[in-house]
């Protein structure tokens, strides 16, 4: 494992991509992953990128392809040029509701893609046609309220074409701590959710 601290990287000579690194933390206070960061690293299998990170550099993570899902914090606005191009065993990509544009093939030769959940009720601007494999299989998963925003995208709907759908998430959130959430799909109108709370043997709920 390798825990990336440096915060003044803007460029990198794929300084990761033949080491034996299987799993890469962010560290907080790194606002830019840099470009070409972990490029070819074919045994990366996760990377934690922490909220605090505004942008993922051009081709910064291009040819993982052992990664399988991706979580893009709240805190990223920018995913440049080819971020995650040729990740080929990516399945499920968590865009955060704070970014505003994705370069030219971010996501392209992501070829097992299966899911792309954007948080977002405003579509980020895609660069053109190539930020997502075209055609491809994935479903795209967005707020309820914006799925009319997303279709009168024309990109989005050009490249995820009758493949929008609704969620609704509730989190379970203690003393600033999240505890999971529970998530509906596709049945945002009307709907009744119970949630059922369970001390662990330390705590107990006081009324």
């Amino acid at each position: 494992s390798l825990i990336f601290n440096a915060t003044n990287c803007s460029v990198t000579n794929s300084s990761f991509n033949l080491s034996p690194i299987s799993s890469i933390i962010i560290g907080n206070n790194v606002e830019i992953i840099p470009n070409n960061f972990a490029y070819g690293n074919t045994l990366l299998t996760s990377i934690t990128i922490p909220n605090g990170v505004s942008t993922i550099g051009n081709s910064s993570f291009y040819g993982c392809s052992n990664l399988t899902s991706i979580t893009i914090p709240y805190s990223v606005s920018t995913i440049e040029n080819s971020a995650f191009y040729g990740c080929n065993g990516l399945r499920e990509v968590n865009i955060g509701n704070n970014v505003s544009s994705i370069g030219s093939f971010a996501f392209g030769g992501c070829s097992s893609l299966e899911k792309v959940k954007c948080l977002s009720t405003n579509p980020a601007t895609l660069i053109d046609i190539t930020v997502f494999p075209y055609p491809n299989n994935a479903k795209l998963k967005v707020p309820c309220e914006s799925v009319n925003n997303y279709i009168s995208s024309s990109l989005w709907n050009i490249l995820f074409n009758n493949r929008i759908s609704d969620y609704y998430s509730v989190e379970a959130v203690a003393n600033n701590s999240s505890y999971g959430n529970v998530e509906i799909e596709n049945n945002c109108e009307t709907f009744i959710t119970t949630l059922t709370a369970i001390p662990n043997n330390c705590h107990q709920f006081i009324s």
